[in-house]
């Protein structure tokens, strides 16, 4: 699968179970289970911009979103389906949000993460803001990180 015959789209309702797929297909290593119900509660309720990519079968492959508060933007709930990690789609559904973001006049952007999706943030230009040991459960860092849009 290439990333040019992937399509990202606005979040519909209609998503909500192969986003749970998705979500479930990263947990334990990437989610703590308890997180389940908090990203259920995010897609039903809070859903700001919120994006799906779909493979050329109409395959949902990742979905992610952002928030912008006072200039400053915030990576919500992005993952790709485990089975295709590595191939190109959480770069792209990240260009596709920082263009989103940028089209907002966000001057910074922020996002945490655990250990082991850190290095991906890291090469994309992310700084590590604070780091907690078991912030999200027992053996599931938490890394605040931040990218200063200005410079970026």
């Amino acid at each position: 699968m290439k990333p040019e015959n992937l399509l990202v789209r606005a979040f519909d309702p209609q998503d909500l179970d192969p986003c749970l797929a998705i979500f479930d297909s990263n947990c334990p290593q990437f989610f703590a289970a308890d997180e389940r119900e908090k990203f259920v509660h995010y897609l039903i309720h809070e859903c700001l911009p919120y994006y799906v990519v779909i493979d050329g079968i109409s395959r949902m492959v990742a979905c992610g979103g952002f928030l912008v508060e006072n200039k400053v933007a915030e990576l919500t709930w992005g993952m790709a389906d485990r089975s295709f990690h590595g191939r190109g789609i959480g770069l792209l559904l990240f260009k596709f949000r920082l263009e989103q973001i940028r089209k907002a006049r966000a001057i910074a952007l922020k996002m945490d993460t655990s250990q082991h999706s850190l290095g991906f943030y890291l090469k994309l230009g992310f700084q590590i803001e604070n780091k907690a040991a078991d912030g999200y459960e027992p053996g599931l860092d938490r890394y605040d990180l931040w990218m200063d849009l200005k410079i970026s």
